[in-house]
């Protein structure tokens, strides 16, 4: 068990106010032994087995983990199964982030995977705006193509985005045009499939998900390195 040490109530605060140590610990468990992605049935009985606790403890620590949000409890024949929610992921989602700056050595170039998919059609629009465009001139030196190339991150790159959120990055600064403001955007330089140049943009508002990056480039990438939908791309951060 995690004990509580001024040290790990620094740790669980930062990662979520109502998160303690012991129930980090269970969530931490419970994914392990399978509730991460999939309804896993598993006992409050096999949980203390390996918190080493009594079943009573177990059973109050799924309690508070689901009053919480981070659980969910579905009752069946066979005994309930547990699956970690979307709240309970991010919290190990961020415990990952923070350990991994701690542990690595600070890196020259953040690289990852994605698969190329088709976008809302609404990136034509906004890089063509000019508030945005000359600003792409003036700071990436370039004028996007029309359009942005859409990744969706693959399971082993599912980090990126929260990571570069806490890097520094290039401020393309928001604007008002026509009674409506267009949101700042944060770029990073990046090579894409080891040749072509461009940049990933971070947009305060979008409609896409988490595991969705944005790439703009001077070049219509699609043409250039011949990708189709399902395309495996490659991308490199210089930081």
């Amino acid at each position: 068990m995690i004990p509580t040490t001024p040290t790990n109530k620094l740790l669980t605060d930062n990662l979520n106010h109502n998160i303690t140590p012991t129930l980090l610990q269970a969530l931490i468990t419970l994914g392990q032994m399978g509730a991460l992605r999939v309804q896993t049935r598993i006992s409050t009985t096999a949980l203390a087995q390996e918190l080493s606790v009594s079943q009573q403890t177990a059973s109050r620590y799924m309690v508070n983990l689901e009053t919480q949000g981070y659980i969910e409890r579905y009752p069946s024949s066979l005994g309930t199964q547990i699956k970690v929610t979307p709240s309970g992921y991010a919290v190990l989602e961020t415990l990952y982030l923070s350990l991994k700056k701690l542990l690595q050595e600070p890196a020259q170039a953040l690289e990852f995977d994605g698969v190329l998919v088709s976008g809302l059609g609404e990136g034509a629009y906004y890089v063509q705006l000019q508030g945005y465009s000359e600003q792409f001139m003036q700071k990436l030196g370039f004028a996007p193509y029309p359009g942005t190339l859409n990744l969706r991150l693959s399971s082993d790159h599912f980090w990126v985005k929260k990571e570069l959120e806490s890097l520094p990055a290039i401020i393309i600064t928001s604007f008002r045009m026509q009674r409506r403001t267009f949101g700042q955007v944060k770029c990073f330089r990046a090579t894409i499939n080891g040749t072509a140049e461009g940049a990933i943009i971070l947009i305060n508002r979008t409609h896409h998900d988490d595991r969705i990056i944005e790439i703009i480039a001077p070049k219509n990438l699609r043409k250039t390195l011949k990708l189709t939908e399902g395309s495996r791309v490659h991308v490199s951060i210089r930081l």
